[in-house]
């Protein structure tokens, strides 16, 4: 995931004409679900008013939470101010995604009354109609932001790296209701989902269940609603991290 983070300090600002009001907030994942809102309200910048400005954790924290491909930029000051502006890479392309990704997910479910049968019928959809897209995993320089890394890889062009597998997913669960969250881990270089069902954290990862080669028609649920210690057998990741994320957001 390529990200741009400035920080910046400065001793002096003028913030009197500043329109909108800033934000207070005790922890990353709180900056993290407010900056959310902002973005949701078609707004791409806020001022917070924060405790620790740790730029990595608000990163990670919206990442898990927006399922758009985006950079951060934080600019703080000594007054205890920080001005934080989100960058959604190809935007155009990106929202064209979360179109699609709506129409999609409310015809796949139709009919459909648990989670588990909605998440199944997704999880489906993206293995039949997406395929790993080995050329841009092999390269050396990669750009976080481009259609392989977003949901508009997998939903538009039907090819795409972890990075959009887990994000069309989200979207597409978003779109009928379901909190899913994204996870992300650089010792495997490798991104998933998890979601909260009656009080249990279940682990998605629906690129490990679309095989390469692409196997057509095949559906593979190996890594589909695993628990935690299932999943431990094969990934690794910031277990404590993410399911403060899971439990925040219930």
């Amino acid at each position: 995931m390529k990200r741009i983070l400035a920080f910046l300090a400065l001793s002096v600002i003028m913030l009197s004409g500043c329109e909108s009001p800033i934000k207070k907030t005790d922890s990353p994942l709180e900056t993290a679900i407010e900056m959310k809102t902002v973005l949701d309200n078609n707004e791409n910048s806020a001022f917070f008013m924060m405790k620790n400005v740790d730029g990595d954790l608000i990163f990670d924290s919206l990442e898990a939470i927006y399922p758009f491909a985006f950079s951060l930029e934080l600019v703080s000051y000594q007054i205890g101010i920080t001005d934080i502006n989100v960058n959604i890479a190809n935007n155009a392309q990106q929202l064209q995604a979360k179109s699609l990704a709506q129409r999609i997910a409310i015809n796949q479910t139709q009919g459909l009354e648990s989670v588990q049968d909605k998440l199944a019928a997704i999880h489906d959809y993206l293995i039949l109609n997406c395929k790993y897209d080995v050329e841009t995993a092999e390269q050396e320089v990669l750009d976080g932001t481009s259609a392989p890394f977003t949901a508009y890889g997998a939903l538009v062009n039907g090819k795409a790296v972890c990075s959009g597998y887990a994000r069309a997913f989200m979207m597409m669960c978003e779109a009928v209701g379901i909190d899913v969250i994204y996870i992300s881990d650089a010792n495997m270089n490798h991104s998933w989902n998890a979601v909260k069902i009656d009080d249990e954290i279940y682990y998605i990862d629906c690129t490990f269940d679309d095989p390469i080669p692409d196997q057509g028609q095949k559906i593979i649920r190996e890594y589909f609603l695993k628990t935690g210690e299932e999943l431990k057998k094969t990934h690794t990741w910031n277990e404590n991290f993410y399911k403060g994320i899971i439990e925040e957001k219930q």
